[in-house]
C-alpha cells in the first residue's frame, strides 16, 4: 500500500514538474484550490502529490499557458483550463470515472455561475462544451485508468 502511494506521489510530482511553465513559481498551499497570477507569474496551488491536487495544479498551469492576454469570457477560460488539466492527466493514465465526473460537474457549475451573472449561454453551447471536453480527454487517454 505504501509503495503504491509513494509511486503515485512520485508520478504526480513528475507530471507537475514537466508542466510548470518556464519562468513561473509554484506557491504551495494546503487547500484544494488554486490561483494563477500572470502579473507575478505565480501559481498558487496544493502540492501535486495526489491526483486531485495534481488536477488543481495543472488547471492553474492551464490558465498560465492559455490565458495571459485572453479576452475570452471567464467561463470559457475555466473550461479550457480544466480541459488542459484532464488531458495531461489522461495522457498519464490518471483519469478514472470519478475524476472525470467531478470535472464535468465543475464545468457545469462554471456555466451555471456564468448564467447567474447574466451570461447568455444556450443549452446547445453547454452540451457542445461538455462533448468537446469528453472527446479531448478520451482522445488523450493512455491505457486503463489507475
Amino acid at each position: 500500500m505504501q509503495a503504491g502511494k509513494a509511486a503515485m506521489t512520485a508520478l504526480c510530482r513528475q507530471i507537475a514538474a514537466a508542466h510548470l511553465p518556464r519562468g513561473w513559481t509554484h506557491r504551495p498551499i494546503k487547500r484544494l484550490r488554486g490561483l494563477c497570477s500572470h502579473a507575478d507569474r505565480i501559481i498558487t496551488a496544493p502540492r501535486p502529490v495526489t491526483r486531485r491536487a495534481l488536477q488543481v495544479f495543472l488547471h492553474e498551469c492551464g490558465h498560465a499557458m492559455l490565458h495571459e492576454r485572453s479576452s475570452k469570457p471567464r467561463w470559457v477560460e475555466e473550461i479550457e483550463a480544466e480541459t488542459y488539466a484532464l488531458v495531461r492527466m489522461a495522457a498519464a493514465g490518471l483519469v478514472d470515472a470519478g475524476l472525470l465526473r467531478e470535472a464535468e460537474e465543475y464545468i457545469c457549475g462554471t456555466i451555471a455561475r456564468a448564467r447567474r451573472h447574466r451570461a447568455r449561454i444556450s443549452p446547445d453551447v453547454e452540451v457542445l462544451a461538455l462533448e468537446n471536453f469528453r472527446k479531448e480527454v478520451r482522445r488523450n487517454h493512455r491505457g486503463a485508468s489507475r
